[in-house]
């Protein structure tokens, strides 16, 4: 994966993902929580 950090939306994006990402281990997490209790 290359990316150019001239490119101000790469960094956007990039956050963003991160923020889709997070998000989603999140709600897997809560899953498994629930199940385990």
């Amino acid at each position: 994966m290359n990316i150019d950090p001239t490119v101000p939306w790469n960094h956007k994006t990039i956050d963003c993902l991160a923020e889709i990402i997070l998000r989603y281990y999140e709600v897997i997490s809560l899953q498994n929580h629930e199940c385990i209790s």
